[in-house]
């Protein structure tokens, strides 16, 4: 009997360490972010201000996030919202104290980006999971896997050259004349907790 309470005893303590344990473990990753976030921002152009993902989106017909920023925030719809990684979407409705923004990763949401370093121009949008594509690239443009995606510069929503992912593959469109660019997002969108939204 003592030794199966003893037993007891020191299973339950051992669920407790593991429990801190894996606080502590998110703690650091927590940290590591935030800290990550503030070097980021002080090395900013842009004036950007942070805002914590409340949950998703509530609007069934737009793949978004609820941030904790609004109206008293200053925020506005289109701004932009990105993190340390790359272009996350824009701003598509405004609360008093909340916002929703459009994540790229959502079926109607469309980019103007160019590839470096030759500086082919397109529209990305997803294509499923962390994946886009480009589509109309002419194929006398030196574009190749591992080539950076960073905005155009040209929309009046995203300011140019932030970066928004990576060429993986091409492939010829039915024209001859073009290619068909996929790419993964840097951005992995399952993880976003904080995000930056660049104010005018």
């Amino acid at each position: 009997m003592e030794t199966r309470e003893t037993n007891e005893i020191l299973n339950r303590r051992l669920i407790h360490l593991s429990q801190e344990a894996s606080r502590f473990s998110s703690m650091a990753d927590e940290n590591k972010r935030l800290r990550s976030m503030l070097d980021f921002k002080e090395r900013s152009e842009y004036n950007l201000l942070s805002a914590l993902v409340l949950s998703e989106g509530i609007h069934k017909s737009v793949n978004s996030l609820l941030l904790n920023r609004g109206k008293k925030d200053s925020i506005q719809v289109n701004d932009p919202i990105m993190n340390v990684d790359g272009v996350i979407g824009k701003i598509f409705f405004v609360g008093e104290s909340t916002s929703l923004a459009q994540l790229l990763i959502d079926p109607n949401s469309r980019l103007s980006v160019r590839i470096e370093p030759s500086g082919a121009k397109g529209i990305l949008q997803w294509y499923g999971g962390n994946r886009y594509l480009i589509a109309d690239i002419p194929n006398t443009m030196a574009v190749q896997p591992g080539n950076l995606v960073v905005t155009s510069g040209l929309s009046d929503i995203y300011p140019g050259d932030l970066p928004v992912g990576v060429v993986r593959e091409l492939s010829p469109a039915p024209d001859g004349f073009t290619h068909i660019v996929y790419g993964d997002f840097l951005v992995n969108f399952n993880q976003i907790r904080e995000v930056f939204i660049i104010l005018e």
